[in-house]
């Protein structure tokens, strides 16, 4: 078991190296905290951010970007393996429409800390937005390829898609959260959560 395991994780190493080297247009990532390079600090009132010091002290200028880390995170070395400087930027930091209107539109990060698999996860009110549910970042997703879709064209964007790299880091929350929980509905529900979306 744990030699296959080994090998798959090879090969996956492999086929990264290998597909460096093709050219990638564009990155998007969803995800949660591991990925997340400042969506919660579009969230105002989200009780889960990282635009504080320690956070960011080993990232240039020593500044706090709303990553869960102290420089980049795994979003950004992924982007640099690929010829990135960084991860994109945050889904609500830009004018997406404008961006892929003059042809600079290198990806979006749609991940959000604290997120997860179950639209639960990370809300601790209705009424309180703590964070952007995989849910929504998948139909933020939807809003940029409709954007694609006027300003390229069904075959353009098709091609400009089938090139780019999808990165999703989620899951843990959904683990942490629902554990130790007392409720085996919520168990329940965070399996079948699990075996239907991937």
């Amino acid at each position: 078991m744990e030699k296959r395991f080994v090998f798959v994780v090879f090969s996956l190493a492999i086929g990264v190296v290998q597909s460096v080297n093709a050219e990638v247009p564009a990155i998007f990532v969803l995800g949660d905290s591991t990925s997340d390079v400042g969506t919660n600090n579009y969230l105002p009132q989200s009780t889960i951010k990282a635009n504080f010091p320690h956070h960011g002290v080993d990232f240039p200028f020593a500044i706090p970007t709303g990553r869960f880390s102290n420089g980049f995170n795994t979003a950004d070395y992924l982007a640099k393996l690929f010829g990135f400087k960084k991860s994109p930027p945050p889904f609500f930091s830009q004018n997406v429409k404008f961006s892929i209107k003059i042809r600079k539109f290198r990806g979006i990060n749609f991940s959000s800390a604290g997120s997860g698999l179950l639209g639960s996860t990370g809300q601790t009110t209705p009424m309180q937005k703590n964070v952007v549910t995989m849910g929504e970042q998948l139909l933020q997703f939807s809003t940029v390829h409709n954007d694609l879709l006027a300003f390229k064209g069904p075959l353009e964007t098709e091609k400009f898609l089938s090139k780019s790299l999808f990165f999703i880091s989620i899951g843990s929350n959904d683990i942490m959260n629902n554990y130790y929980s007392s409720n085996p509905d919520a168990k329940g529900i965070l399996h079948t959560q699990i075996r239907t979306r991937i």
